[in-house]
C-alpha cells in the first residue's frame, strides 16, 4: 500500500485501516493507551515519534560500536534485498 510507505500512520487511509483492525480485535485486546492517543492527537503513536521526542541534538554522534551495528544492519538488509541472504547463515557483523 503506497499510503503506508509515504504517509505512514498520518495518512487517513492508513489510519482508517488501523481503526478497522482495532475494531475487529475488540476493546479488551487493544493496548490501553493506543485508542486514547489516537483520540487525543488524531494519529496513532509510532516508535519513530517516541524516539524523536527523546532525541537531543547534542547527542548527534554515534559511538564506534553504534556505527558498526548500523553498518552491519545495512549490509544485512542489502544482502536480503539482493537475494544473497539465507536464513540459516549468521549475519557478518565485522
Amino acid at each position: 500500500m503506497r499510503a503506508s510507505a509515504t504517509g505512514g500512520v498520518h495518512d487517513p487511509t492508513v489510519a482508517a485501516y488501523l481503526d478497522s483492525i482495532l475494531a475487529f480485535v475488540g476493546k479488551e485486546e487493544r493496548p490501553p493507551g493506543l485508542r486514547a492517543h489516537r483520540l487525543s492527537s488524531g494519529v496513532y503513536p509510532t516508535t519513530e515519534a517516541e524516539i524523536l521526542e527523546r532525541y537531543r541534538p547534542d547527542d548527534s554522534c554515534l559511538s564506534e560500536e553504534g556505527l558498526r551495528l548500523v553498518l552491519a544492519a545495512c549490509n544485512e538488509l542489502e544482502a536480503q534485498a539482493s537475494g544473497r541472504f539465507r536464513m540459516d547463515e549468521p549475519a557478518d557483523a565485522s
